[in-house]
């Protein structure tokens, strides 16, 4: 049986480009709750923690993050770093 560790490092690892970094550094624990959820506990590139939920589902498995402090990340010139979200703009006149 795979293991919750390997299926996390296989499914954040699937969809980058040959060559590219991991967008962590790395696994501290990975542990499956039920059968079809593992949770695992992540350092990322930028040392700060995640959390990540993988579900499975009929094509393989799906990502989420349940708590991922300093936001979104990017792959960008070969480099993961942090993507800054735009404050919110107005989308009508005031009335």
């Amino acid at each position: 049986m795979t293991s919750a560790r390997e299926i996390a490092v296989e499914t954040l690892t699937a969809s980058l480009p040959e060559g590219s970094p991991l967008m962590f550094k790395s696994i501290e624990r990975a542990a499956f709750h039920g059968k079809h959820s593992i949770v695992a506990h992540l350092t990322m590139f930028d040392g700060r923690p995640a959390i990540a939920r993988f579900n499975s589902w009929a094509m393989g498995w799906s990502i989420g993050w349940d708590d991922l402090p300093g936001g979104a990340a990017s792959l960008e010139g070969g480099a993961w770093r942090r993507v800054l979200e735009a404050p919110s703009q107005p989308t009508g006149e005031a009335v």
